[in-house]
């Protein structure tokens, strides 16, 4: 399993400090008995285990400078059940440098601080209300509507719930993304197009 961090780095690979691909086991047990398999040659000695969540922490350094990070090994790496943590983990270190850049470049003061859940958009409503923050500033992008969802489950759900004021920016769909966080992932429903900006209302056909 790879999950892509593109960030491409013009320094030749033996001048970097951090590896531009990092590949780790995050564990050694496997439902499957391959007869080729390592795990089961005489005197292997192999022992069957998961990667901790603390020792995947200590890699964080590199993550802001991969192009790849391959979480893979002798075992399937969907045994372990902190592997949705781990890919979310290592992608936040990454848009966290991008806005670092961004912020650095505006000459704004940036503090990062990772947040590890299952849902984005109560996360953020969580950190907000403990935060006592006055404002929660979002980017998304227009999408075709799902039922009762407009931009998306993160967002919507920070447009329900936020004890504050909240600012949307909509990016525009050809607008460059990379090093931004993943949108969400909910499928895109066949049918007519969005809604017209007018709050639904479509234009009647012109006549003569």
């Amino acid at each position: 399993m790879t999950v892509p961090l593109p960030v491409r780095n013009p320094v030749p690979a033996h001048r970097r400090a951090h590896p531009s691909k990092l590949f780790v086991e995050v564990t050694t047990r496997c439902n499957l008995r391959c007869a080729m398999c390592v795990k089961y040659a005489p005197g292997q000695g192999l022992v069957e285990g998961d990667m901790a969540e603390q020792t995947f922490e200590r890699l964080a350094p590199a993550f802001p400078h991969l192009e790849a990070l391959v979480l893979n090994g002798i075992g399937e790496p969907l045994l372990h059940r902190g592997l949705e943590r781990f890919i979310e983990r290592a992608k936040a270190d990454r848009v966290l440098a991008t806005a670092a850049r961004l912020a650095d470049s505006f000459k704004v003061k940036f503090t990062p601080h990772v947040v590890t859940a299952r849902q984005a958009g109560k996360a953020i409503v969580d950190e907000a209300v403990e935060r006592r923050s006055e404002v929660i500033i979002l980017g998304t992008m227009r999408k075709r509507r799902i039922g009762n969802l407009v931009f998306g489950r993160t967002a919507d759900y920070v447009l329900d719930h936020a004890p504050c004021e909240v600012l949307l920016n909509l990016v525009p769909k050809d607008y460059p993304t990379e090093g931004s966080a993943a949108f969400d992932s909910e499928p895109q429903a066949p049918g007519p197009k969005p809604p017209a900006p007018d709050g639904g209302r479509q234009a009647p056909p012109a006549t003569k």
